[in-house]
């Protein structure tokens, strides 16, 4: 290990003797972005090491003193061997879930702590080849000083995909995170995994090990005025959306088979640390059936991460809420072979709300990510359009969503073509 890297993690180490402030209690509200700072995945080519970096964005909001809903996106590039002796990024266990999950508290030689596990429905994306199925997760967090969290955990998940015959991946990981507390509602969030990938077929089995070593933010929303029932105000910028994609299509301009939605996960978090501002990070991920193409029946062409800054302003007469925002973004995208593509981008939006009866949310965004393999230029420039209802009628900030989107995509991968996506999703919100 280089006397930089020993010097950042005993830096990361030592922090929390050097800095603290006020607590940050064990929060199932919350948003949660880490960078991968350090990552390998060990036999996945013949005796090569894949180095991982990407993102986890993490998001929770409890549904009851002790239940929570919960949605993870680990999106891990793998940077291999590419053609002419350069390297190339691909999407190399990303895995992504939606769980509900139940937190138990408790004390140990005084000690506050809390167990807690759930059950998820899960996508698991290996080079373009996406896996769907069940998995459950289990831990238990401890605040072990005033400032400081520890948690221990596991997860895993039993997921297939018809390649002729069935291909089962099964992934599995553990960790254990540090949050060290910043603020009340802000904690400097350090977690270190391992992990095992199993991908069983025809009899036939192989094994991947995996680590890595994350560093991030957490940002804990105050919930003491939702729990006592009272409402945020309509189109809140601090806020935590889970959506499910039921039906959508693939279609190729230049007259190719047109690819039927299998499913899909929307998974956002937003949060307004000043007025006028916020940070929102959102991921959506896609499973399609390309059967029709002489393809796989379960891929995932086109998932897109996009996170950044922006602003907005609402005004407000009487029950009517009006609200514009525009946001800057860094944006990810995969193609169908998991080559991954980074860029830039931007997304306007309008939004309008009768009390928390009923809301509507218009927002276009556009983005452009590139690659360059052995010489040969990617390039990638989605263009997105949509429209969302929602209603918060409970008084406690949450809410169900119903969404429409169309994405145009210029591509220039060899030759020019565009491709067009459209879905329908359905989700719940909650509000801060």
């Amino acid at each position: 290990m280089s006397f930089l890297k020993r010097s950042a993690r005993l830096a990361l180490c030592t922090l929390p003797c050097l800095y603290g402030t006020a607590n940050a209690s064990m929060s199932w509200d919350y948003v949660d972005l880490a960078r991968i700072v350090d990552g390998k995945s060990y036999a996945l080519l013949p005796d090569e090491r894949v180095y991982l970096s990407g993102f986890t964005l993490d998001t929770a909001f409890s549904v009851h003193d002790q239940v929570h809903l919960r949605a993870t996106s680990r999106t891990w590039d793998g940077r291999a061997p590419g053609p002419g002796g350069g390297y190339v990024n691909l999407s190399n266990n990303d895995w992504h879930s939606v769980a509900v999950g139940a937190h138990l508290p408790f004390e140990l030689a005084g000690v506050p702590m809390q167990a807690w596990g759930n059950v998820s429905l899960d996508h698991y994306s290996l080079a373009g080849i996406t896996g769907t199925g069940v998995g459950a997760g289990a831990g238990v967090r401890a605040q072990v000083l005033d400032p400081l969290e520890v948690g221990l955990w596991y997860r895993m998940a039993r997921t297939d995909v018809r390649l002729g015959s069935t291909l089962d991946i099964e992934p599995w990981l553990a960790g254990i995170n540090l949050l060290y507390s910043l603020s009340p509602n802000v904690a400097l969030h350090l977690a270190m995994t391992r992990g095992d990938l199993e991908l069983a077929q025809s009899g036939t089995s192989e094994s991947f090990r995996t680590n890595t070593t994350e560093l991030g933010l957490r940002y804990m929303f105050d919930n003491t005025g939702r729990r006592a029932g009272e409402a945020p105000a309509p189109l809140s910028y601090n806020q935590i959306q889970i959506a499910y994609l039921f039906d959508g299509d693939l279609k190729d301009d230049s007259g190719g088979p047109e690819w039927d939605l299998n499913e899909g996960f929307l998974i956002s978090g937003m949060l307004s640390p000043l007025p006028h501002m916020f940070l929102a990070a959102t991921f959506q991920g896609t499973n399609y059936d390309a059967s029709s193409g002489m393809g796989l029946e379960s891929t995932n062409p086109l998932d897109h991460l996009y996170m950044g800054p922006g602003a907005y302003y609402t005004l407000t007469q009487g029950d009517l809420h009006y609200s514009g925002y525009a946001q800057i973004t860094y944006d990810r995208l995969t193609l169908i072979d998991g080559i991954i593509l980074h860029g830039e981008g931007f997304r306007v939006g309008a939004r309008a709300a009768l009390g928390h009866l009923i809301d509507a949310h218009i927002y276009h965004g556009e983005a452009r990510a590139r690659e360059d393999i052995g010489g040969t230029a990617l390039r990638l420039k989605p263009r997105t359009t949509g429209i969302e209802l929602g209603s918060a009628p409970f008084g406690n900030g949450f809410g169900v969503t119903l969404g429409y989107e169309e994405t145009r995509y210029r591509a220039r991968i060899g030759g020019d073509f565009k491709l067009d996506t459209s879905h329908w999703r359905i989700g719940v919100r909650q509000q801060f």
